[in-house]
């Protein structure tokens, strides 16, 4: 009986020094991830702030073609009414040549 109880301490100490280790492996893994973990968030800061600011040029650059899209409409719209005002809808080949244009 006292055989087994010094083979179970004996296990139980080589089991702690074994954890200890690991332990103190663990701490230093930490240790050397914890700066790339900081660096790795600003960098991830620094890149979404850039997808940001490019999707707002995006953005206004969408509205500006819009906008401009718009305006050429409103000419067309314009160009077909002063068109009819003057004797008559603009033909085919009118259509084609002002689109070209633009």
């Amino acid at each position: 009986m006292a055989s087994r109880l010094a083979d179970f301490e004996t296990e139980e100490l080589n089991f702690n020094l074994v954890m200890g280790t690991k332990v103190k492996e663990l701490q230093g893994i930490v240790q050397e991830v914890e700066p790339n973990k900081q660096t790795l968030i600003e960098e991830y800061d620094r890149e979404m702030k850039s997808n940001e600011q490019k999707l707002g040029s995006i953005q206004k650059l969408v509205l500006e073609y819009s906008n401009a899209f718009e305006s050429k409409i409103k000419d067309f719209n314009l160009l077909e009414s002063g068109s009819a005002m003057w004797g008559g809808a603009l033909g085919e080949g009118e259509h084609r040549g002002w689109l070209q244009v633009f």
